[in-house]
């Protein structure tokens, strides 16, 4: 609570090696470690805690974080499936897994989860990025534009500007991918 993480670590190393570990005691050891950002570390603890709770959620989510922290997308989507395995509509869980899907190259996969998320929650728009970018890779540049145009009119960052003009650039609009380059 206090974010004494180290000690917390210490108190709790102590703990297990005085009675039979938990998978509580594995979680919290993984935690403090992930915390104090040794991914490794957390990763070694979350996989302990597992393998005494195949089920639970919380390691599951805790270990895909750390997977793709460590720029493992495969193995960090196996866990976010097994998650919605038990949580289909989960909104965080479903735009992980688009990201993975991202990150691995598997774009229509990834823009299936970002329209999941789009459907589950209009008022998102957290997905448009990932989704307007993905859309561009896989060539469909008027579905991005159409995201880009929301993301420009919303809230734009000046990699949006970047990434209209790779979009311009991409349908040989050069003229216009110069003046967004420029923004």
């Amino acid at each position: 609570k206090r974010k004494f993480y180290q000690d917390a670590l210490e108190t709790f190393i102590s703990i297990s090696e005085q009675v039979p570990p938990t998978a509580q005691i594995f979680q919290k050891i993984g935690y403090c470690y992930h915390q104090m950002g040794d991914v490794e570390n957390a990763l070694k603890y979350y996989e302990h805690a597992e393998l005494l709770n195949a089920d639970s959620v919380w390691t599951m989510r805790r270990m895909a974080m750390c997977y793709r922290t460590l720029n493992n997308p495969q193995q960090a989507l196996k866990l976010y499936e097994r998650i919605a395995a038990i949580y289909p509509n989960n909104l965080n869980v479903v735009l992980n897994m688009g990201h993975c899907h991202l990150e691995l190259g598997n774009y229509r996969e990834a823009i299936k989860n970002y329209y999941k998320v789009e459907y589950l929650d209009d008022k998102t728009t957290q997905v448009w990025r990932p989704l307007a970018w993905s859309l561009l890779l896989s060539k469909e540049f008027a579905q991005s534009k159409e995201y880009y145009d929301k993301i420009l009119n919303e809230s734009p960052r000046s990699e949006d500007y970047l990434n209209v003009g790779h979009l311009l650039f991409a349908q040989n609009n050069i003229q216009g991918a110069i003046e967004y380059y420029k923004k």
